[in-house]
């Protein structure tokens, strides 16, 4: 009876072994894909904050263009104010040279006149006038008239000269200077045509920058959804392994679980009631900034609060995990698995059997997160459910 007893143990033992040799070398397998899939995500992730990085910068270099594009515009806009009034300037100019001009040629026409008539007349002219003098008194006089009526003439055309020679001297200065702002608005023009030419390949530059991070994110989420599927497979089989190793060693069926349940988190630890920061559902992603499927609850809790099992059952997994950080999953039985993420510090190791209420992790800030808490997931056959109706803080 012992030797068939031992014989049974030994035939069991042995059974076990290549079951557990068979579920360690899928493990062992989906495990490395695992951790390719990671890698890729931690590549995509480091891209996508390159790309964000770029952004900001290139956003910077914009703002910088358009307030430099702005300044010039302003100079342009003074430009065209000082060129319109030296315009004004120059038309007032051009009527009072035209007005200088006439003064001059009619006082000259009248000159011409008399010194013409002074001519034809000869010298009879001017004895004439002097002969006509009663005394020579008034001969002294009429010759000193005649004298000064010539000298009046010479020095009023000379005078008239010299104003037109000054307004056409101050034209000539206001002509060059609307010439030089012109060049002045020119050059601005010239510049903020530049200044926008530089803006427009800015502006696409960022826009590819922006077609990258979404076919990035894009990437990530899909690289996202197959490392959970890697996760949700590699804890099914250690689910199965488990089972098995049950099963061999009790003679028994697959654990099914219980329904019994107790507090995850406790308030006597936390010193209050802890708060729901992000419920079960589609929500606007903090880190990758996309709306996708938030799969449990996030609770704000401080770095190294206690984190305690939900049920009894098997640990299946206890590391590291990219987006989870450091995790711990049980397996309750019947498909159904509870997920503990983003702790700071792991205290239980896969395939250990553990308690409901039992102390498996401290909480932490590890992983894809935005801030100290827990994230809190129940799995059914695979799938993410609402994890509420399994959430209990105790006291």
């Amino acid at each position: 009876m012992k030797k068939r007893f031992r014989c049974i143990s030994l035939t069991l033992a042995f059974m076990m072994s290549i079951s557990t040799l068979a579920f360690a070398g899928e493990v062992d397998k989906k495990k490395k894909e695992l951790n390719n899939s990671q890698n890729k995500m931690d590549d995509l992730k480091g891209k996508i904050s390159d790309v964000k990085d770029e952004k900001q910068d290139v956003l910077a270099q914009l703002k910088k263009l358009e307030s430099q594009a702005a300044a010039v515009q302003n100079d342009i806009n003074s430009l065209d104010n000082k060129i319109a009034s030296k315009q004004a300037e120059i038309k007032q100019t051009n009527k009072n040279l035209e007005s200088a001009v006439a003064d001059y040629n009619s006082q000259k026409d009248t000159y011409d006149q008399r010194v013409r008539a002074m001519y034809m007349n000869g010298p009879s002219g001017y004895l004439a006038i002097l002969l006509d003098a009663e005394n020579f008194s008034d001969f002294i006089s009429r010759a000193d008239i005649t004298k000064k009526v010539m000298e009046y003439d010479i020095n009023l055309l000379k005078g008239m000269k010299e104003k037109q020679d000054k307004i056409e001297a101050a034209r000539n200065k206001l002509t060059a200077e609307n010439d030089q702002l012109v060049k002045l608005e020119q050059d601005a023009k010239g510049k903020k045509s530049e200044i926008c030419s530089i803006n427009s390949e800015k502006k696409s530059y960022y826009d590819k920058l922006e077609r990258d991070q979404k076919s990035y994110e894009v990437a990530f989420a899909e690289q996202e959804r197959a490392s959970k599927q890697l996760e949700k497979e590699i804890q099914s089989i250690l689910a199965r392994s488990s089972s098995a190793n049950r099963s061999s060693s009790r003679g028994a069926g697959s654990v099914t679980y219980s329904g019994d349940k107790g507090g995850i988190l406790r308030v006597s630890d936390i010193g209050r009631m802890p708060q729901v920061t992000s419920y079960y559902g589609y929500r606007y992603h903090p880190v990758l900034h996309v709306n996708k499927l938030h799969t449990g609850v996030d609770i704000g809790v401080p770095t190294g609060t206690p984190v305690y099992a939900m049920a009894d059952g098997v640990v299946i997994v206890a590391g590291y995990n990219g987006a989870y950080g450091n995790v711990v999953v049980i397996s309750h039985g019947g498909d159904l698995t509870s997920l503990y993420g983003h702790n700071s510090q792991i205290l239980v190791s896969a395939g250990q059997s553990v308690k409901k209420g039992q102390m498996i992790s401290r909480s932490g800030n590890t992983g894809f997160s935005t801030g100290p808490h827990l994230h809190f997931e129940v799995d059914n056959g695979g799938q993410p459910i609402d994890p509420s109706p399994y959430l209990i803080i105790g006291q």
